[in-house]
């Protein structure tokens, strides 16, 4: 049984050192670390460097390959890098000191035949490493029908385990379809095999002011000026292409036909007129994270995609 770590890095000195110490220190030892850099100007690779030498798990992916981005770096690092069980692993966390150990239990009792993908819940903290509440956190896990992971993604990717069958599984033929790779891990772990949330908290997640939710004066500001509606077409834009994605690249295979029946509706929802999109709705009721989001998500649906006379 091998497990592989696998972290992508960029410009990560502040946080890495605090990281690594977190894995290093984890109760179970039957782990491999394997890092990417994706294009560091500061101290990050002789971070790397100084823990490869004290820790002979820790193997630095030299690919010559620089600014791929995170989605890409990941995609590049799970195809490069064989083992039974993988582990996605950000720079900036740090993670509970029996992470791995519960998560290789937990995906050891599933059925090993078909595509395995686990995930827990997070505690955020900020720079300081203090708890923080979040929306973030109240959302990992809480997607409550098959359908709606279409729509958006309740697991970050540093949360998860999967197994070498969903790795093999993987089509990465068109990365700019691919919105991140841990959505589109989801979408196939949940299509073609098992996907299971772990309701315990493993990993502290980071908040940095990018990432942090706004406040209500922001809300009101951003949606008296359109920015709500004008997020949620990005959203959407970026979604349906992947669905089409996911649909040309696994169509053909034994998607349930549920499934299938959705993505071919929402390959079609630009041809739709107003009716045909407000039965759109109702029968697939899309759902994001949040009341506003979702509402958002429902109303550029129904009248901003651009209908194809």
């Amino acid at each position: 049984m091998s497990i592989a770590i696998l972290m992508s890095t960029y410009n990560g000195e502040s946080y890495l050192s605090e990281q690594l110490q977190s894995i290093v220190r984890q109760s179970s030892c039957d782990w491999e670390l394997f890092i990417r850099d994706d294009g560091s100007t500061d101290n990050t690779l002789s971070i790397i460097n100084e823990f490869q030498r004290k820790d002979g798990r820790i193997h630095f992916v030299d690919d010559d390959l620089i600014h791929l981005g995170p989605s890409e770096s990941f995609l590049s690092l799970i195809l490069s890098v064989n083992a039974d069980y993988y582990i996605l692993c950000d720079q900036d966390d740090l993670w509970y000191p029996q992470k791995i150990e519960i998560l290789y239990s937990e995906i050891s009792r599933l059925d090993k035949k078909v595509p395995l993908l686990i995930y827990s819940g997070i505690q955020t903290i900020n720079k300081e490493n203090q708890h923080v509440k979040s929306i973030i956190e109240k959302s990992v896990g809480s997607l409550s029908k098959p359908i709606e992971r279409f729509f958006w993604n309740d697991m970050p990717g540093c949360t998860v385990m999967f197994n070498e069958l969903l790795r093999n599984k993987l089509d990465t033929s068109d990365k700019d379809s691919i919105v991140m790779h841990d959505w589109w891990l989801a979408i196939i772990a949940q299509t073609f095999g098992q996907i299971k949330f772990i309701p315990k908290k493993l990993i502290y997640y980071r908040l940095h002011d990018s990432n942090s939710v706004g406040s209500a004066p922001n809300f009101i500001e951003r949606l008296a000026k359109g920015h709500l509606l004008e997020r949620a077409g990005q959203r959407i834009n970026l979604q349906m292409k992947q669905s089409k994605y996911f649909l040309e690249k696994y169509g053909k295979e034994d998607v349930p036909k549920k499934t299938k029946r959705f993505l071919i509706d929402m390959s079609r929802i630009e041809s739709m007129n107003i009716s045909q999109r407000m039965k759109f709705l109702m029968v697939y009721r899309p759902k994001r994270k949040g009341i506003v989001d979702t509402v958002s998500l429902s109303i550029w649906i129904l009248l901003k995609i651009k209908h194809e006379r």
